[in-house]
C-alpha cells in the first residue's frame, strides 16, 4: 500500500535524529547511574555518519525495502537494549548498533520515496523527510529533557525504539522493492557538478553543522556547569529550536533568497561567537540572545535551502538530488558532532566541567558559519549568478 509509505518512513525518521539530541539531556543521569558516557552519542553519531552512504549502496543492490527494515529492525533492538543497559560498555555498544541500524533505514527511506513518488510529489516527500529530520534534532532536548525528568534516562532510549517499532510493522504492508543495478551515473552524482547546488549544500551542512553540535553538548553544559535540571536545560533550548520552527514561512516569504541565507549564516555564525563568552552565571540575555541568533538563522532557511537546491537541477533530477541534498546534511551535522566530540576530548579530557572547551568549541563553529558564507559567494559567483 503505497499510501502508507510516506507516513512510515516520516515516523521511523523522526526517531532517530531525537536519540542524538535527546540522549545528551540523559547523559548526566547515565553517568550517575553506569559511569562515564561520552561515547553514548558519539558512538551513534560516527557509526550513522559512517554507515549512510554505504547503506545507500547496499540498498540499490539488495532492496531497498529489505535495507529499511533491517535498519529499523536493529534500530529497535538497538534501543531496547539501551533501555535496559545495566553497563556502560553494553549501553555504548548499543548505541553504535542504533547507529548503524539508522543509516541503514534512513538511506533506504529515502531511496523507497524517491522510487515510488514521481515528479512534484518526489520533491515534496523528501522535502518532508528533511523537516521531520530537522524536526527530530531541534526538538529532541525538549522532549529529551521531559522524557528524563518524567521517567528517568532510559525513557530517552524506549521512546524511539517503540516509533520504530511501529514503523518496522507498517513496513510490512510496502510494495516490494526489486534490487538493481546502479547506474553508470546516478541523476544525484551529476548536482555534485552543479555549482548551484553545490552552494545550497554547503549551506545546509553549515547550518547543521552549527545547530546539532549545540543542541547535544549545551544541554550537558547547562547541567553540568549551569547547575540546571534536565527541564530547565530543555526549556532553556527552546531558545534555540523555537525559531527554526516558526521562521520558515518567513524566510520564504523574503525576497533575494541568496541574501536570505548569506544573512542567516551571519546570524548562526554571530550567534556561536557571541557563546564564547558564555560563563556558568549567565543570564537571560547572555543564553537567550545567542541562542535566539543561531536558531533564527536555522529557521530562515529551513525548506528554502532544499527548494533552491531541487530548483537549481532538472526536474528529471529533483527526487536524486533530494536523496543527496538530506544525505549531504546528515552526513555533515554528524561529522560536526564527532569533530566536536574530539575537540572536547582534546581540551577538556571530553568533560563539560568548565567553560573553556565549550568556548573553544563555539569559536569553531562560527569559523564554520563564516568560511560557508565566503564558499556560497564564490561557487555562486562562479555561475554568473547574483550573489546576494
Amino acid at each position: 500500500m503505497r499510501r502508507l509509505v510516506l507516513p512510515t518512513v516520516l515516523l521511523s525518521s523522526a526517531a532517530f535524529p531525537l536519540t542524538i539530541t535527546g540522549a545528551s539531556l540523559a547523559l548526566a543521569d547515565i553517568q550517575t547511574t553506569l559511569g562515564p558516557a561520552r561515547w553514548v552519542v558519539n558512538g551513534y553519531n560516527i557509526a550513522f555518519a559512517a554507515c549512510l552512504v554505504l547503506a545507500g549502496s547496499l540498498a540499490d543492490r539488495v532492496g531497498k525495502r529489505r535495507v529499511y527494515a533491517a535498519g529499523v529492525l536493529l534500530f529497535c533492538l538497538a534501543g531496547a537494549v539501551s533501555a535496559t543497559a545495566a553497563d556502560v560498555a553494553v549501553l555504548t555498544a548499543s548505541r553504535v548498533a542504533a547507529g548503524v541500524g539508522a543509516a541503514a533505514a534512513v538511506a533506504g527511506g529515502t531511496a523507497i520515496l524517491a522510487e515510488v513518488a514521481t515528479g512534484a510529489a518526489r520533491a515534496r516527500a523528501l522535502g518532508l523527510l528533511g523537516t521531520v529530520l530537522g524536526g527530530g534534532l531541534a526538538f529532541g532536548p525538549a522532549v529529551g529533557g521531559l522524557l528524563v525528568h518524567g521517567f528517568g534516562w532510559r525513557a530517552v532510549f524506549a521512546l524511539p525504539a517503540g516509533l520504530a517499532l511501529v514503523a518496522l510493522v507498517l513496513s510490512a504492508w510496502f510494495p516490494a522493492t526489486p534490487a538493481g543495478r546502479r547506474a553508470a551515473e546516478p541523476a544525484g552524482a551529476r548536482s555534485l557538478g552543479n555549482p548551484t547546488f553545490l552552494a545550497w549544500a554547503v549551506a545546509a551542512g553549515a547550518f547543521m553543522a552549527v545547530l546539532v553540535p549545540l543542541l547535544v553538548y549545551l544541554p550537558t553544559y547547562l547541567i553540568t556547569v549551569g547547575g540546571h535540571d534536565a527541564g530547565a536545560a530543555g526549556a532553556w533550548l527552546l531558545f534555540l529550536t523555537v525559531p527554526t520552527v516558526v521562521l520558515p514561512s518567513v524566510g520564504a516569504r523574503l525576497g533575494r533568497p541568496g541574501a536570505v541565507v548569506l544573512g542567516a549564516l551571519c546570524l548562526t555564525g554571530l550567534g556561536a561567537l557571541l557563546l564564547v563568552t558564555i560563563a556558568p552565571d549567565s543570564g537571560l540575555l547572555a543564553l537567550a540572545g545567542p541562542f535566539l541568533l543561531v536558531g533564527s538563522g536555522v529557521g530562515l532557511t529551513t525548506g528554502l535551502l532544499d527548494g533552491l537546491a531541487l530548483g537549481s537541477v532538472e526536474p528529471g533530477q529533483a527526487g536524486a538530488a533530494a536523496g543527496l541534498f538530506n544525505t549531504s546534511r546528515l552526513a555533515t551535522e554528524t561529522a560536526s558532532l564527532a569533530a566536536v566530540g574530539a575537540l572536547l576530548q582534546a581540551v577538556s579530557g571530553g568533560a563539560l566541567v568548565d567553560t573553556t572547551g565549550l568556548r573553544v568549541a563555539c569559536a569553531v563553529l562560527a569559523g564554520v558559519a563564516g568560511l560557508a558564507a565566503v564558499l556560497v559567494v564564490v561557487l555562486r559567483r562562479g555561475t554568473g549568478a547574483r550573489v546576494a
